[in-house]
């Protein structure tokens, strides 16, 4: 059995097992894409106007469906946001003391309370992203402070890094635009 991409093969699938997914029609034919499912047996050839706009209806209702489940979350709590804050700046700096004093007693302990230290590290540059994103409080110049305060804790200069970040969304998927954000 030819494997799908084989140059010998001419966009059709031969064999009994079962497979699901798109394949590529052969060069030059007046078909564009191949849309097969399994195990039924059912193949719907598509010219590639008809697969653009169902794919484009699919992921509109998919953006509908995610949009209804995503709503509760899509607020800003301030609250909730000065818990984060408070729950992760003061023992990070705590950890970070506590390791910065254990060096007098012991390089192992010193050495143990850095694994706490950069969970909270990490916490803080999980807001910094939220922070970025806007996403963390309503006024966007209050996360932009934020989020520069603990980028220089976490040595990631902020302002430079959004940049990036949204450059990375922006072209997420795309692999030729890897190593950004």
């Amino acid at each position: 059995m030819r494997r799908r991409g084989d140059p010998r093969d001419n966009g059709q699938i031969s064999g009994n097992r079962s497979v699901e997914g798109k394949a590529q029609a052969r060069p030059g034919s007046r078909l564009d894409r191949i849309t097969f499912n399994g195990t039924g047996g059912k193949i719907r050839v598509m010219e590639q106007g008809d697969m653009e706009q169902e794919d484009k209806d699919n992921a509109r209702e998919s953006a509908k469906r995610w949009s209804e489940i995503l709503r509760p979350w899509c607020r800003v709590d301030a609250r909730r946001s000065m818990v984060q804050l408070l729950t992760s700046g003061p023992p990070f700096f705590l950890c970070w003391y506590a390791s910065y004093r254990a060096l007098s007693v012991s390089y192992w302990l010193s050495l143990a309370l850095a694994v706490p230290t950069a969970v909270f590290l990490t916490r803080l540059f999980m807001i910094q992203h939220d922070c970025g994103h806007g996403s963390f409080f309503k006024s966007q110049n209050t996360a932009n402070r934020v989020g520069f305060w603990i980028g220089v804790l976490t040595l990631t200069p902020y302002r430079y890094w959004r940049r990036t970040h949204a450059y990375h969304h922006a072209h997420s998927g795309d692999l030729g635009f890897r190593g950004f954000g």
